[in-house]
C-alpha cells in the first residue's frame, strides 16, 4: 500500500471519524480504515496529524509579488513626510524616492489597495479685472489686520477646495 494517500482520502476519513465520534455511533476503526482503503498505520497518523500539515505550508504557487508591503509603508511614509511636495510626484518618481524597482503601472495598481489615486486637477475659472481687484482690497485688508507673520499660523490656506463624501472624477 502506498505511505501516502491523495488529501481527498485522508479528508473523507477525517470527515467520517468525525461524524462518528459527535454522534456517538459505534464502530471499529480498522473497519474505517478498510472502507476507505487505507492501511491501519497510515490511518491511525492521518487521525493523529488531521489535515493540519497542510496549514503550515508556505504557498508557493504564483509569482512572487513585485511590491512587498514594506515597499508600500515606505512610499506611504514618503506621502506622509513631505505633504503637498510628494504628492506632486508621479508613481514612478514615488518609487524612486522610495528605492522600488517597479513600473509605474505596478506602483499605481499597489497604491491603490491603500485608496491612493491620482485625478486631473480643475479648470481654474477666468478672473474678472474687477473682480482681481476687490480680492487684491481684501488681501491687503487681511494683512492689516494680521501685520505679523506669527498673526497667520491659526490660518490654513488652500487653492481651490473641494469635498465630497463620495469619490468624484476630478478634485
Amino acid at each position: 500500500m502506498p505511505a501516502h494517500y491523495p488529501t481527498p482520502v485522508e479528508a473523507r476519513l477525517l470527515g467520517a471519524y468525525s461524524f462518528l465520534e459527535d454522534h456517538h455511533i459505534p464502530y471499529f476503526k480498522s473497519e474505517l480504515f478498510a472502507h476507505f482503503g487505507v492501511c491501519k498505520n497510515r490511518g491511525w497518523a492521518i487521525l493523529h496529524n488531521g489535515l493540519d500539515r497542510r496549514y503550515l505550508a508556505i504557498e508557493t504557487r504564483g509569482r512572487k509579488p513585485i511590491i512587498t508591503p514594506a515597499d508600500l509603508q515606505k512610499m506611504e511614509e514618503i506621502l506622509w513626510k513631505y505633504g503637498f511636495a510628494a504628492r506632486r510626484l508621479t508613481w514612478k518618481a514615488l518609487a524612486n524616492e522610495a528605492k522600488v524597482e517597479a513600473s509605474s503601472r505596478t506602483i499605481e495598481r499597489a497604491m491603490g489597495t491603500l485608496q491612493y489615486r491620482k485625478c486631473i486637477a480643475c479648470e481654474k475659472g477666468w478672473v474678472s479685472p474687477s473682480n482681481a481687484v476687490r480680492r487684491v482690497k481684501a488681501a491687503h485688508l487681511a494683512l492689516s489686520y494680521r501685520p505679523n507673520p506669527e498673526d497667520w499660523y491659526n490660518i490654513r490656506w488652500t487653492d481651490e477646495c473641494y469635498f465630497c463624501i463620495l469619490q468624484s472624477g476630478k478634485i
